[in-house]
């Protein structure tokens, strides 16, 4: 009597041991994946970053081709293409910072009559820096974001003539889109994104009785981005 229940008892010290060692086991696992979630959660949320795009690109003129109605010049406005290579700061899931340059492609001014082909064309780009201001959802993969800061803009005037006065101006940028960071990419995420950088022309006549004139243009791109987030 005695050995059976000696027996039973280091059964039951048996089996209690070894459920203890795997409910140990599965809190240590459910532990481990917690923390490694939350460490790719923090990587994605703050950080440096760096990025490439791609996109279809256009530009408005303000009205400044009809300064030139006269001389039979016109504004090209189809779209071209450009690219951008940008990097930035994340110091939370809201707040960010970052600096993008941007060649915004081929546009020209052309002859509608009396002359042929381009009056003058310009290749554009710019440098800025921004505010990038959004929320992270879905584990921190999703992030929907709005930008708006200060840049310059080059109008890198060629072809036969000089149109603007000016070879540059500050402008102010605006844009949004939304990013996708897929956890199992460990730090590779993608952008599609829509910008736009907001400058001042001025034209001088040589007129003396004309005044200079101030004309509003943007160019603008809407791109497909990769980036990795560090």
């Amino acid at each position: 009597m005695t050995k059976k229940v000696t027996f039973s008892l280091v059964a039951l010290l048996s089996l209690a041991s070894t459920a203890y060692a795997t409910d140990t086991d599965s809190t240590v696992q459910t532990e481990k994946e917690a923390t490694t979630k939350a460490l790719i959660q923090h990587s994605h949320a703050t950080g440096f970053y760096v990025g490439l795009g791609l996109g279809a690109t256009g530009f408005t003129d303000g009205d400044f081709g009809k300064e030139f109605d006269s001389f039979n010049v016109t504004p090209d406005k189809d779209a071209s293409y450009g690219s951008k290579i940008y990097g930035g700061y994340k110091f939370n899931k809201i707040v960010g910072v970052e600096s993008t340059f941007t060649y915004y492609g081929a546009f020209n001014y052309k002859y509608t009559e009396g002359g042929s082909g381009k009056a003058t064309e310009i290749n554009p780009w710019g440098l800025n820096v921004v505010a990038n201001l959004g929320y992270d959802f879905l584990d921190d993969q999703i992030r929907p974001y709005g930008l708006i800061g200060l840049g310059y803009v080059s109008y890198n005037q060629g072809y036969n003539q000089k149109l603007y006065t000016t070879d540059g101006s500050l402008a102010t940028v605006y844009g949004f889109g939304v990013e996708y960071t897929p956890t199992s990419l460990q730090g590779i995420g993608f952008r599609l994104q829509y910008d736009s950088s907001i400058s001042s022309v001025t034209m001088s006549y040589s007129d003396p009785t004309q005044d200079d004139k101030a004309f509003l243009q943007s160019y603008n791109m809407l791109s497909i981005n990769a980036q990795y987030r560090f």
